[in-house]
């Protein structure tokens, strides 16, 4: 992309999320392009992160898409290639959770300024690396294989979306354990300003492991015969889902803790929680080394956005206004349409009023929740361990992005309820109290009033 070129690329939303800090936007991008590129032989090269209050956006080039889809083929279809990231992105869980069990323990007040610089960069770095890791296993990349699998379904006249759902269930099941802080909204506990974690997170785990049945995904292997790379596909399929879900966890364990050293800068700084989330990463690290500190002007402006723009492997930066400005000249609001169309996850129908939880408004979450009717259409842009309550009571799930290895398409296989994610427009296009019905058989989201 060149910013000013008459012919703009076209760029399609990957992910929104929550708690953001504006010193992840670079990092996001170097994960997902040359920091993965580099570990694992693929990554982005036209993207851009865009941050607004609290929450931050992943945009990537759809032509990028396509390449990496197919560049994430031929990478995963090599066996010895899958074991190799399943192993990296285990070992990168054990050790962001050795480290945040650590930071958990540790009174930072103590720390020189030094040693509190060094371990906030070696915390900063483990956090890094796993992110790099679920970066490089997102569902773009593995793409091109569900599509294989799906025409290999398809050819043999069974229920595909069914079968694609039974063939690529992780074979463990998750039951978490809602008690657990990192079940609750980050804006309703760590983003607050006399905020603080709950130390218990990194001793009581999120979920624990089971069995899962498996007598479907034989049988059905055993009718439909398929040949080694089809079941290989859905082989790569399963495992992927099953790590990316115990990834997201040990994640956001680590971005849990890490708001110890948030607060630690607070304290020795005198800088509100509030204005260090629009530091960005070289700002913190002048300001532990030097404790140069950005003015009231630059965080009054940071208040309106912040861009970072990845080209090839270099990164610019657009912020205020300008931010904005770029964000609505180079996407285009959704058509509103009647019908969206999407992957099944997880099959069924369910008729009923939508609940919207977009986490572009994170901080309507518990409220919304709270007051949430059992049967209500979940609809947000991708589900999170903080609203699995609402998944819980809702009778059908909705998502703008993912596939198969999404949380969304795992919980709603485990909660037995239709799940239809990757629509990628159902938060622009539908709202609070819209009916919708769910058709978890087509894929099919159709607004009826």
């Amino acid at each position: 992309m060149v910013r000013g070129s008459k012919q703009m690329t076209e760029y399609e939303l990957v992910w929104v999320d929550e708690n953001a800090k504006y010193y992840d936007l670079e990092g996001a991008l170097l994960n997902y392009g040359p920091r993965s590129e580099k570990k694992f032989g693929f990554g982005v090269k036209d993207a851009f992160t865009f941050g607004k209050g609290t929450h931050v956006e992943l945009y990537v080039a759809k032509k990028e898409l396509k390449r990496v889809g197919a560049e994430g083929r031929a990478f995963f279809m090599n066996p010895a290639n899958l074991k190799r990231v399943l192993d990296i992105c285990k070992t990168a869980r054990d050790e962001i959770t050795a480290q945040a069990k650590i930071a958990a323990k540790t009174d930072l007040s103590q720390l020189s300024s030094d040693e509190f610089r060094k371990e906030s960069d070696f915390y900063g770095s483990k956090i890094g690396t796993i992110f790099t890791c679920y970066a490089a296993t997102i569902p773009y990349a593995v793409a091109e294989i569900e599509r294989e699998l799906t025409t290999f379904l398809l050819s043999k006249k069974v229920d595909a979306a069914h079968a694609l759902s039974v063939l690529t269930t992780p074979e463990t099941r998750f039951v978490f354990s809602e008690e657990n802080p990192l079940f609750k909204p980050f804006n309703q506990t760590i983003e607050k300003e006399d905020g603080t974690i709950d130390r218990s997170a990194v001793e009581n785990p999120a979920f624990r492991e089971e069995k899962a049945d498996e007598t479907e995904r034989n049988r059905l292997i055993a009718e439909l015969k398929p040949p080694e790379d089809i079941l290989h596909a859905a082989e790569v399929l399963r495992t992927l889902a099953e790590e990316r879900m115990k990834m997201r966890f040990a994640w956001l364990l680590g971005l849990y803790v890490n708001e110890l050293f948030l607060a630690e800068l607070k304290r020795r700084f005198g800088i509100s929680k509030t204005d260090l989330r629009k530091y960005v990463g070289a700002e913190l690290d002048a300001l532990m080394l030097s404790g140069q500190k950005l003015d009231a002007k630059r965080l009054q402006e940071r208040e309106k956005g912040l861009a970072k723009i990845l080209v090839g492997s270099e990164i610019d930066s657009i912020e205020g206004s300008k931010a904005q400005e770029f964000l609505d000249e180079t996407i285009k609001p959704a058509s509103q349409v009647r019908e969206l169309v999407g992957v099944v996850a997880s099959r069924g129908r369910a008729v009923g009023k939508v609940i919207l939880l977009s986490y572009t408004n994170p901080g309507e979450h518990g409220a919304k929740i709270s007051k949430m009717e059992h049967g209500q259409i979940l609809v947000t842009q991708m589900t999170h361990p903080d609203i699995v309550i609402a998944c819980k009571k809702a009778g059908a799930i909705v998502t703008d992005e993912g596939g198969m290895l999404s949380h969304a398409a795992i919980v709603s296989r485990e909660l037995g309820i239709p799940c239809v994610v990757g629509t990628k427009a159902a938060t622009a296009v539908l709202k609070d109290g819209d009916v919708v019905e769910v058709n978890a058989f087509d894929g099919t989201v159709k607004k009826l009033r």
